[in-house]
């Protein structure tokens, strides 16, 4: 990208002939640093507004392709991902509701349908539906959702380590056991019997 900058930073980048950049040209002051979106398909850097403007359009718009470019295949991702989302008239109680039941915080789900507003459904699946980019008909089967590591995983893992602490501490508890016995055997002045030797029964022949 060419042009004289006092800073850059790649805020997301999803493809190489799409970048979002936060720039900060060297005859501006660090509060007039913008965002942009590079498009080298066809070499331009569209201009955009600041970092949280930016942040809430690409929330709204899911993040999906070319986002930024406002174009057709943009706009195809995301009208995919908005006609399988749950519908946009589905009521504020409903939509916190769902978001709830996936695992936010009531305060949450709240503050998110306060940000996003009705670009919020995007974050529920319509019943039935599936929100992949390759989606090509309604009749198609759900994904089956991916396995969430929730509090039960964790749990589990947290036993296993302290099994493995507990299985530790008791082999500790065997081998000082053992230092022990062997104290106090040297302390009473007794020995442990040696076994004969291979082929050596200890009776003599006459």
């Amino acid at each position: 990208m060419r042009g004289n900058f006092a800073a850059r930073a790649v805020l997301d980048s999803m493809t190489p002939e799409g970048i979002g950049w936060w720039i900060h040209r060297a005859n501006e002051s660090p509060k007039e640093a913008r965002t942009a979106f590079e498009n080298a398909n066809d070499c331009t850097l569209k201009p955009m507004d600041s970092l949280k403007a930016y942040l809430t359009m690409g929330a709204r718009y899911a993040f999906v392709w070319y986002w930024q470019a406002g174009t057709g295949t943009g706009r195809g991702y995301y009208d995919r991902l908005r006609g399988a989302s749950v519908p946009l008239n589905t009521s504020t109680a409903k939509i916190e509701a769902r978001l709830v039941d996936v695992g936010l915080l009531p305060e949450e789900a709240a503050g998110l349908y306060k940000w996003l507003g009705a670009s919020v459904v995007l974050l529920l699946h319509r019943d039935g539906s599936r929100t992949t980019p390759n989606t090509t008909a309604s009749s198609e089967k759900p994904q089956p959702t991916p396995p969430r590591i929730g509090c039960n995983e964790r749990r589990c893992e947290g036993d296993r380590r302290e099994d493995s602490q507990e299985t530790r501490r008791r082999e500790g508890d065997r081998r000082e056991d053992s230092q022990e016995t062997r104290r106090r055997r040297e302390a009473t002045g007794e020995k442990t019997a040696k076994k004969p030797a291979a082929g050596k029964t200890g009776k003599k022949t006459a």
